[in-house]
């Protein structure tokens, strides 16, 4: 049987998302999978998921403006949401001195600002179910170590832990929980290793699932505010 309330997975239309998604709908979690370029491949698996007889629903938004999240956000904001996974970060390999603003405007708005925004909207919604917030990171980001490449990205992803924190502070009297799960070298990522890794492969999808199933999981509603590394002893 279905739960009544949906789970909205941004960026779901392939990789880490998409995978979240098909696990979380087979589980007979509602999902909303959000794409944005890859309208095709979120359709593709919005149909396989229906055709299961799983609740899913792909929903468009381009997060490279305000104007296109408030729009986004119109499109579901009059649905029943107990929790958000934040898993849309544009990825920048670049170091200061090779950052142009224009970049930097893109990473603050995909990986910061659009955070911001829909959690602010679908707020009546989380306080209503009392729902849980996700938000992925990246493994490290504790040690506030200073990065000479994707030094402007690691940036928003550090910005992004203190929001997750200061959430899950503000909000905890309305039962709504906010975590992160950070990961270090997954399976077909953007940025591979260079050496050998520590436990001697990267992480999987699975990896991240199945914290991200601990983490909805009622039975575990005292645990927010923490930043959950899903990284093999990467970055120790």
């Amino acid at each position: 049987m279905f739960e009544n309330s949906w789970i909205l997975i941004t960026g779901a239309s392939k990789n880490l998302g998409a995978y979240l998604a098909k696990k979380l709908a087979q589980g007979n979690h509602p999902v909303l999978v959000h794409y944005n370029k890859s309208k095709k491949s979120a359709f593709s698996l919005v149909d396989k998921l229906v055709k299961e007889k799983k609740k899913a629903k792909a929903v468009f938004g381009d997060f490279s403006s305000k104007q296109g999240i408030e729009q986004f956000v119109e499109k579901i904001q009059d649905e029943s949401i107990k929790s958000i996974i934040h898993n849309v970060g544009n990825y920048l390999g670049k170091s200061f001195l090779e950052t142009m603003e224009s970049d930097f405007d893109q990473l603050l708005q995909t990986n910061m600002k659009a955070p911001f925004i829909i959690t602010q909207a679908l707020l009546p919604s989380l306080k209503q179910n009392k729902g849980s917030l996700i938000f992925l990171g990246v493994a490290g980001l504790e040690k506030l170590r200073a990065e000479t490449t994707a030094s402007m990205y690691t940036m928003t992803k550090q910005m992004l832990r203190f929001y997750m924190k200061t959430l899950a502070k503000e909000l905890a009297h309305f039962h709504i929980r906010s975590n992160m799960i950070s990961p270090g070298y997954l399976e077909h990522s953007v940025v591979q290793p260079k050496g050998e890794l520590p436990m001697e492969r990267s992480g999987t999808y699975e990896d991240i699932y199945k914290v991200v199933q601990f983490l909805l999981n009622p039975s575990n509603n005292y645990i927010t505010g923490q930043d959950i590394e899903v990284a093999g002893a990467v970055r120790l």
